[in-house]
């Protein structure tokens, strides 16, 4: 277990390094091909495995090894190589899109392991959990071909776009571990904030690269003293990677909304020529037979572009476009597919084009294997040998930033080459100028000061956009140069239609009064002289009185003392703006043709200015826009991350109401919920931010009783309220006071939805002011108001999931509780435990105060006999309590509702309609609400299992009664085989009692009949032997006294007759008849030895067996002992298994004994037959060289200190006995010997012939390592 942690805690350490590793990779480079190597190099060591790629998906679905690390050689490289778009099917692809399931697939297995990231329908995400199933052939023969025997592909996302894969492989069969497959999951999450990361800087490098183009752009064209509009040309060309370009620029603009082209005419290459082109790159190339040797002269340009609605025109094929069939000759020597064309424009004319051209191009691609889409349906992939598919004129579609870009361009164009010709015509009047010097000095002094003053307003115009301080300059300068009196400039209020306005600048000499902050009205300006000044009027008065103007118009102009004026008109692109006012107040003036013409210029000057100013406000504006747009989209996405992270409505909705309010600048933002009860009818502000000085909306009922039938039903299908006045809206008096109670002056209504209904309301308020809310304020609104409704959502599943899983928790519990009860039914049926364990265990997982066993008696009246019940309570069940539970109902119903196997269930007692005393009974025992489940044994009401509240009413759960009944079933089987049980042990134990008494009868039967063979057989061999000892014993007598005679005759004989005969002599000799004559006596007195000893045996054997001796009778006892070891006398002596048993006997003075002699000769037999044998394993087993020794001593002693008798000690010095054994050693069939050795009967049967027979006693003193006694105790007298 410790190596396991180890391991697990090495994994986890290598993961938090792989991805520390990774992340500093990712901040140390910002390129994302270094990234991609490095991170394929981490996760192959990471992992161990042999080839680690990231591949990445192309838009037409197929994908390409942009990075790869390869262990060794054992796999080949597949780096730059690319795959077709079906080599992964589009439920796989699917799969990883939608979920992003991890794939995991071993061959050696056959098994396929799909682990999804996240839930497809909400997609939250899920657990780290793999799934198997038998993978696909043709994924098994696909990987094969690779080399593959283990894979794990793990999708990238770049924000929600499914960019490409994270895969390893591996040449031989490899497992997938948690571990490992959340450290390669943290790796692709890593890929795809790299990604983003790249993203984000290629985006800002290609936009610095642009500006950068523009920038070289608009340098070439400002330059001075000549515009290099080539130079500008091929910066352009380069900036938008093209082949070539072309910039035609028309002599005299055309205006772009005519129908018809009626000013161009073919180009003429001579000094007056109608058009400029110029050239960069390739280009098209005119034929011979060409209508026109330029392509902008031919009207199809013109055609597109007439309407004014088009800006720029973006061909990818030029050959795809019918409209340019009359050109596509002069292009088919070229390589160029692509054109992209803007006109060059001033106010509504169009005096000329930009064209970039784009050549085709050929394409290589490395693909894995040559491969035909339709034979890939009929087989699979068996090579990845590289493919090399080549294609020809391929073309690139114009993207938006190219488009934007030249647009850019044309405007830079625009813009340079009309100060360009603006300044082209003064050089040009300044030329002239100086030719008439001689004639007209002071009007080319004039001229000179006015070109002077055109050129520092224009210099201002360029050097800065500040209209305000422009018009000061231009007023200053042009009333010096012309020596006005005043020069202004004067703007109309666009609502006035042309019939009011004020003078926003001003230059006047200190005499003359000023018309600054001077409102003026002239009803007749809009109708009689608006259009003609928005035609290009220049209006001179040389004399106001001599004008012929009417009353009201002269009066006018009196009251600023205007005396004669020269008017041009300042025109905002189309549109008049205001006027360029110069007066002469001191007296009329006659205005020169130049001084016309150079208020005109200043005007134009003027109306390029505005143009200008309002293009830097609205780059301005969409500056401020975008920064609010980009601060909607972090505070929308503060809401999301807040919704994501936490699911706390109210944080959220804190949150939400203070950002959302401070984005907007309004006044009030706050979150209304409906009351569900009340049908949308009624509600309160739970949540607002308001500014301090206006009231608080929170705590405030508000009640609509016309809101369900007006408006209910618009919000729940998404309509959403914008109020820009609310006194002006329309809106009926009640609800104007309402909105009045609130300061509410202008309002955005949007709906929040729980699901599809209608829960509530975000409510944006101004309460200053009333507002105009723009359209990108109520988008960002609703946005959020779409957020909260998805919070809103996934709170309620919040909400509804833990309630799942409190169920779940409870009813596993349940499960629990009841596997707990069955388990101990089934380790034990002790009944006392199975209700003690199944009390406390159903109390705690219903917490309920207490659960009791009640047990019906015959009469149908009971008692409680178990419980687990909580402190503070009375006890029911204990030592020393008697509980009665009189229930006269269950009495005189035998069992009532309960015996049709019912449940009851009482959430308050006092609400039900019990009689008065069980109510009495109830409150007795302080019962609030109970529930009651029978207890069945069989077909049989055993009891019931009771639930008690004592602490107040309890609503009771149907799940909760169901499983107080689950449990009592439970207990009634418990009760049922626990009865069973103790039947079973009955019957088993009196089984097991009489095989006991059978076996030993048996065993004792087998032993005596064993004892009665060997008596029969001891006593038929001693009377066998008797009669013929007898006889010779009998005979020897008489032999020895035929002997005896024969012997003296013998001697008589050789006195007699000393001289014997040769054959006696030498018969004496063979014989040794001396040698006879002494031994024969020596002899007969041996054998009568002999015989006596055989007398002795047979008389010992009869003395053993006692087959007439069957009645209890007075015997010697040391008779019993010497005849049973006579018996034994062959194994006292030493052989080759042992040595000598040394036998030492210490008889004592014993009277006869009252005993069945022959059975306890058996005893004796029994204990020194032990003993031997215990000597001899002794021998065997330790080799000692102790003499063994067998000791007998017999003794008068006092039996239980009261009765006389014999104690015989039969003692030995073997091994002796351990306590263990020695407490069974009297047990039948006990035996220390080996098996076949013995029976385990023989102390058995001694101890019943000594204790029961004898009355006597029989006890083993051992001591291991010393020795064994038995002592054997005999009553002298038998009690009757």
């Amino acid at each position: 277990m410790d190596s396991l942690k180890i391991e697990n805690v090495k994994v986890r350490f290598d993961r938090a390094n792989l991805l520390e590793r990774i992340a500093n990779r990712i901040r140390r480079s910002l390129e994302l091909p270094e990234i991609l190597s490095a991170t394929a190099a981490e996760v192959q060591s990471f992992l161990g495995t042999d080839r680690v790629k990231i591949y990445k998906f192309h838009s037409d679905g197929s994908g390409e090894v942009i990075a790869e690390s390869i262990n060794g050689n054992r796999l080949p490289s597949l780096l730059g190589l690319h795959f077709p778009a079906d080599d992964i099917p589009p439920h796989a692809r699917e799969l990883f899109a939608q979920v992003q399931v991890r794939s995991i697939v071993d061959l050696d297995s056959g098994q396929l392991g799909q682990s999804p990231r996240r839930e497809a329908v909400s997609a939250q995400l899920l657990p780290d959990e793999i799934r198997f199933r038998a993978i696909d052939p043709c994924h098994a023969e696909y990987l094969t071909a690779l080399g593959v025997k283990a894979s794990l592909v793990v999708p990238i996302f770049h924000g929600a776009e499914f960019w490409g894969l994270l895969v390893s492989h591996h040449s031989e069969s490899r497992s997938v571990t948690e571990n490992e497959l959340q450290g390669v999951q943290m790796v692709a999450d890593q890929l795809g904030v790299a990604i983003a990361q790249s993203t984000l800087l290629a985006r800002a490098r290609a936009k610095a690269q642009r500006e950068a183009a523009v920038n070289r752009v608009a340098a070439a064209l400002n330059s001075q003293p000549a515009i290099e509009l080539q130079t500008a040309l091929a910066e352009s060309v380069a900036a938008l990677d093209a082949a070539g370009g072309r910039l035609c620029i028309f002599a005299t603009p055309f205006i772009s909304d005519s129908s018809k082209v009626t000013n161009l005419v073919p180009y003429s290459d001579n000094s007056n020529r109608e058009l400029t082109v110029y050239t960069c790159g390739s280009g098209p190339k005119m034929g011979i037979s060409a209508k026109y040797p330029q392509v902008e002269q031919y009207s199809v340009w013109h055609e597109y572009f007439k309407s004014g609605e088009q800006q720029v025109w973006a061909i990818p094929d030029l050959y795809q476009i019918s409209s340019l069939r009359s050109l596509q000759p002069a292009f088919r020597s070229t390589k160029i597919r692509s054109i992209l064309i803007v006109p060059l424009r001033t106010r509504q004319q169009i005096f000329g084009y930009l064209t970039i051209f784009r050549e085709e191009f050929d394409t290589e691609t490395l693909w894995a294997r040559q491969f035909d889409s339709d034979a890939r349906l009929a087989q699979s992939r068996i090579s990845f040998e590289a493919w090399k598919e080549s294609k020809t004129a391929q073309i690139r579609e114009w993207k938006a930033e190219e488009i934007e870009l030249l647009q850019i361009f044309c405007s830079k164009f625009s813009n340079a080459i009309n100060h360009y010709k603006l300044d082209r015509k003064i050089e040009e009047l300044n030329t002239n100028l100086e030719n008439q010097v001689q004639k007209r000095t002071a009007q080319l002094q004039q001229l000179t000061q006015q070109q002077r003053v055109l050129f520092e307003v224009v210099a201002k115009m360029r050097k800065s956009l500040d209209l305000n301080k422009i018009f000061s300059t231009m007023s200053q300068e042009v009333r010096r140069a012309l020596n006005a009196d005043r020069v202004g400039v004067y703007r109309f209020d666009p609502a006035s239609e042309f019939n009011e306005g004020e003078f926003v600048a001003e230059d006047v000499l200190p005499d003359f009064l000023s018309a600054m902050a001077v409102k003026v009205n002239d009803r007749c300006f809009g109708e009689n002289y608006a259009n003609l000044y928005s035609q290009g009027r220049v209006h001179s008065m040389s004399d106001i009185k001599q004008a012929g103007l009417q009353d009201c118009y002269e009066q006018l102009l009196e009251q600023f003392q205007v005396k004669a004026s020269l008017v041009a008109p300042v025109m905002k692109g189309k549109d008049l703006w205001g006027l360029l006012c110069v007066h002469q107040c001191s007296a009329p003036r006659n205005w020169e043709s130049s001084e016309i013409k150079f208020a005109t210029q200043i005007s134009a000057q003027l109306s390029i200015a505005l143009e200008q100013a309002d293009l830097l406000a609205q780059t301005q504006q969409q500056a401020v826009e975008l920064q609010r747009a980009a601060e909607q989209e972090r505070i929308l996405f503060e809401v999301v991350a807040k919704i994501r992270q936490s699911l706390d409505l109210d944080t959220i909705f804190s949150t939400t109401t203070t950002e959302l309010r401070r984005i907007l600048k309004a006044d009030r933002v706050g979150i209304y919920r409906f009351d569900a009860s009340l049908n949308c009818n009624e509600g309160e502000f739970i949540t607002e931010d308001v500014l301090p000085g206006f009231y608080s909306a929170m705590d405030v009922k508000v009640r609509d009783n016309f809101f369900s039938e007006n408006y209910a039903q618009k919000y729940s299908q998404g309509q959403i309220q914008v109020l820009q006045d609310v006194e002006n809206a329309g809106l009926s008096d009640c609800h104007v006071a309402l909105l009045a109670q609130f300061q509410i002056r202008a309002q955005v209504i949007m709906p929040l939805m729980n699901g599809s209904e209608l829960w509530g309301l975000l409510c944006v308020h101004q309460c200053g002011s009333s507002r105009n809310w723009n359209s990108s304020e109520i988008q960002f609104a609703t946005q959020v108001a779409t957020q909260l409704s998805v919070a809103l959502e996934q709170a309620d599943l919040l909400a509804k999931t833990r309630q799942q899983t409190i169920d779940l928790q409870w009813a596993s519990e349940q499960q629990r509780i009841l596997f707990e009860v069955v388990a101990k039914i089934r380790e034990s049926l002790d009944i006392n435990a199975i209700f003690k364990t199944a009390t406390q265990e159903v109390c705690q997982c219903m917490q309920v105060d207490r659960i009791a066993v009640y047990q019906f008696n015959p009469d149908w009246s009971g008692h409680y006999v178990a419980e687990f019940v909580k402190d503070g309570w009375i006890k029911l069940v204990g030592e020393g309590i008697s509980t009665v539970w009189q229930d006269t109902y269950l009495q005189e119903n035998r069992g009532g509702r309960y015996v049709n196997n019912e449940t009851l269930a009482v959430d308050d007692i006092y609400q039900v309609c019990h009689s008065e005393c069980v109510v009495g009974i109830l409150e007795q025992f302080q019962v609030k609400a109970y529930a009651i489940a029978p207890i069945f044994v069989g077909q049989e009401l055993w009891g019931l299992l009771t639930a008690y509240q004592h602490s107040g009413t309890r609503c009771w759960e149907s799940s909760e009664v169901n499983f107080l009944a689950q449990i009592a079933n439970q207990l009634g089987v418990a009760i049922q085989q626990a009865d069973l049980l103790a039947q079973t042990r009955r019957q088993a134990e009196q089984i097991a009692q009489s095989l006991k008494d059978l076996q030993h009868t048996q065993a004792q039967l087998i032993q005596t009949e064993k004892m009665s063979g060997l008596g029969q057989l001891v006593a038929g061999i001693a009377h066998e032997i008797n009669n013929p000892v007898n006889f010779i014993y009998g005979n020897l007598n008489h032999a020895s006294e035929y002997t005896a005679s024969l012997l003296s005759l013998l001697k008589l004989y050789q006195q007699q007759y000393p001289d014997y005969s040769p054959e006696i002599e030498k018969l004496i000799e063979d014989i040794d008849l001396e040698f006879l004559l002494e031994d024969l006596p020596k002899l007969l007195s041996s054998m009568k030895v002999g015989a006596d000893r055989i007398r002795q045996i047979v008389l010992s054997l009869r003395n053993f067996s006692r087959l007439d001796e069957s009645q209890m009778k007075a015997v010697d006892i040391h008779e019993g002992i010497d005849s049973t070891l006579l018996i034994l006398q062959h194994r006292l002596k030493s052989n080759a298994d042992s040595a000598n048993i040394v036998l030492v006997k210490e008889y004592g003075i014993l009277p006869l004994v009252e005993c069945y002699a022959g059975q306890l000769n058996q005893v004796f037999m029994n204990v020194i037959g032990n003993a031997i044998d215990a000597l001899e394993s002794h021998k065997l087993l330790a080799g000692q060289s102790v003499a063994p020794q067998i000791k007998i001593s017999t003794a008068v002693g006092q039996l239980n200190g009261t009765i006389p008798s014999a104690v015989i000690r039969i003692s030995d010095n073997g091994t002796g006995i351990s306590e263990s054994m020695r407490k069974r050693i009297f047990d039948p069939f006990f035996t220390t010997k080996p098996v076949g050795k013995g029976t385990g009967l023989g102390l058995s049967i001694s101890y019943q012939i000594v204790v029961e027979k004898h009355g006597g006693g029989l006890k083993c003193n051992s001591e291991l390592g010393k020795g064994t006694e038995f002592a054997i105790e005999i009553p002298l007298r038998q009690q009757l």
